[in-house]
Parts: C-alpha cells; structure tokens; sequence
C-alpha cells in the first residue's frame, strides 16, 4: 500500500469470453457514513479507481478493525458500460494485501 497501516484490496475483472475489462470502475464506501479510525474522523466519501487494460485494479483502504464501531466493513462495488458487475459488503483485514474474490 502507498501508506503503512493500509490494506491494498485488489482484483480483476474479466468479461464472459475472459477477456479483461478495461476502465471498469470499482468504488470502496463505508456505507454507514462517518466513521472513527483511532484519533481520526473518517469522511465517509467513495474511494475510486479503474482498471487497467490486464483487468487490473486496487484501492488502498483502513482495515476494518481499525473503524469505529469496530469491524465495520466496506461495500465495494464494480461496475461497467452502466451495470452493477459485483457489489459485496467486505471486512479489511489487518494486512497488507486482500485478493477480492467472488
């Protein structure tokens, strides 16, 4: 992740004839709104991206442990030519990296 204490959730999106999607877009919420981080008040504003022409993607993110109330997940949702591919509630875990999978 660019900073420490981050967590990079990544992926790949890929269509029915397997090939990548290229400038899917994937936006990380907190879906509850504000939200507390230790000494920190957490805006409860999307984080974007898109991805790259292999299907590539990440966002670097607070673990969930870290946000008040404790554990609280992220909705993370992928979205092309105007559709919803993929929407999932997601708990970040206290690592550097989370594969997201199906």
């Amino acid at each position: 992740p660019s900073l420490p204490g981050l967590c990079r959730v990544y992926g790949y999106v890929y269509g029915i004839d397997g090939r990548p999607i290229e400038g899917a877009r994937i936006e990380a919420r907190l879906p509850d709104g504000v939200n507390g981080a230790s000494i920190l008040i957490v805006a409860p504003f999307a984080v974007e991206t898109g991805s790259d022409a292999s299907g590539y993607f990440f966002v670097d993110l607070i673990p969930s442990a870290e946000l008040q109330p404790v554990a609280t997940d992220y909705e993370i949702t992928i979205s092309a030519s105007g559709r919803t591919l993929y929407r999932k509630r997601v708990t970040v875990p206290s690592q550097a990296t989370l594969w997201l999978v199906p």
